[in-house]
């Protein structure tokens, strides 16, 4: 997967970005980032991996946060650890793929979800937006990670809806880019 990604992210940023959505089926994001990174620090399987291991930190951090709003400090702490701990997180921080920055989303979306149903402020609903949109851009497999929002959005429906009716739209809205690239890879019709 390095190898690839080492590739993809070789060459110039139209390179990165063409390569991406040709040859890995996900969408440009992660590599475009991918590669300005490497104009910064440079070439080495090392710096490759440096920005997952970083987003799994982030992540670890924002478990944290969010378990201490849920309950209490200890709640955080262990909650970080188990996070960290977990095989798929662990394995995540190692690689020069998207997913540790999925996982890393996914993470702070739900922070901020949480935020924004407990407090009803809208900074916290149009960040849960953004960062629920740049999920999609990263895996669609994201969307299920928005099952799971769309539940917590129903069960608080009284205490969010006003700010709800503007931030999920803006949410839809960010991600209409990416219709074309769902289509071609949905309803793709193999050629022999």
């Amino acid at each position: 997967d390095e190898t690839l990604t080492a590739w993809v992210t070789g060459d110039g940023f139209g390179d990165a970005v063409s390569r991406a959505q040709e040859y890995q089926g996900q969408s440009p994001l992660f590599f475009a980032g991918l590669w300005i990174w490497r104009q910064i620090v440079g070439d080495g399987e090392f710096w490759l991996r440096v920005p997952s291991a970083i987003a799994v930190v982030a992540g670890a951090w924002h478990v944290l946060q969010l378990g201490r709003a849920w309950d209490r400090d200890a709640t955080g702490w262990i909650a970080a650890g188990m996070f960290l701990t977990t095989v798929n997180v662990a394995t995540r921080a190692t690689t020069a793929r998207p997913y540790a920055f999925l996982v890393l989303l996914a993470v702070w979306s739900m922070r901020l979800l949480w935020r924004w149903v407990r407090t009803g402020e809208q900074r916290p609903a149009y960040g849960w937006a953004v960062s629920a949109a740049a999920m999609l851009y990263l895996s669609p497999f994201a969307a299920v990670v928005l099952v799971v929002h769309a539940g917590v959005l129903l069960a608080h429906r009284r205490e969010v809806w006003s700010i709800a009716v503007r931030a999920v739209p803006l949410a839809a809205l960010l991600t209409i880019p990416l219709l074309p690239q769902l289509n071609q890879r949905l309803f793709a019709i193999p050629t022999a």
